[in-house]
């Protein structure tokens, strides 16, 4: 029997849907077309993918989802505030951009869950054909992706990457919450389906915090936008989930065995 909160995605795809594409979509189109084709062609990011299985993995696809789109939209931010840099340095940042949108959730649900993926990021780049400075730059922007008092780091570049990531995180607050909350906020190996309305509930107290906050020109200019399509989505997905799972029955958990999660 397939699980009450995989086939809720379709309605939670139907409320998002409903708002349309987002101003951040429409206007930086061009941005996130190059950032989906080097995400899904660019080898390194290949081999990345392979090598973040083992820490996104998992039956509902919410941390592959969340992780892949976190990765493109901070490519697009990059690549729209480095468009009068050289072509390959553009490209360059953007890469990198995708590659902490890959890594910067791998210790999600630790209290130190973001400086644990710094440290991650550095272990799984250490052979990567990237300098020790772009490597400890992916790691930097990881670490602060989180924080709330941010003070800028002074080299341009660093900046750009940890506000980009910041506010690509961030955008997943929008009409796709559903995905978020149900990656950030759920341990998927042992939990109760019905917990899931409380994982919006906890998306919804959070995402005030992030209003007026964002780090880039792109995410100041769209990251409020977007939230106040989460803020009005959150409610019907609240109500609608407790609906769906108070009639799929009490004995639906949400359990993936460790022996099903790639690589192990």
């Amino acid at each position: 029997m397939q699980h009450p909160l995989k086939k809720f995605r379709e309605t939670a795809a139907r409320l998002a849907a409903a708002h349309g594409p987002t101003a951040f979509q429409r206007d930086m189109a061009a941005e996130l077309d190059v950032a989906r084709r080097a995400f899904f062609d660019d080898p390194l990011l290949l081999r990345l993918r392979d090598d973040t299985l083992t820490f996104l993995y998992d039956d509902f696809g919410f941390g592959i989802e969340h992780s892949k789109n976190v990765a493109v939209d901070a490519a697009a931010i990059v690549l729209s505030e480095t468009a009068q840099m050289e072509r390959g340095a553009s490209r360059r940042m953007a890469q990198l951009a995708l590659l902490a949108g890959l890594l910067h959730d791998a210790d999600r649900l630790e209290a130190d869950g973001a400086a644990r993926a710094a440290d991650l990021s550095r272990s799984v780049l250490a052979d990567y054909p990237l300098s020790d400075a772009e490597r400890e730059t992916v790691a930097q922007a990881i670490a602060a992706h989180e924080e709330t008092a941010w003070t800028p780091p002074a080299n341009p570049q660093e900046a750009l990457l940890a506000g980009a990531l910041y506010d690509a995180d961030k955008f997943r607050y929008g009409a796709d919450v559903y995905v978020t909350a149900m990656w950030e906020y759920c341990d998927y190996e042992d939990m109760p389906a019905f917990e899931a309305v409380r994982c919006l509930d906890l998306a919804a107290a959070r995402l005030p915090s992030f209003e007026g906050a964002f780090r880039t020109r792109p995410g100041k200019l769209y990251g409020d936008r977007i939230l106040a399509a989460g803020k009005d989505v959150l409610p019907l997905l609240t109500t609608e989930l407790a609906d769906f799972l108070a009639g799929s029955g009490p004995d639906h958990t949400l359990r993936i065995a460790k022996g099903r999660r790639a690589g192990s």
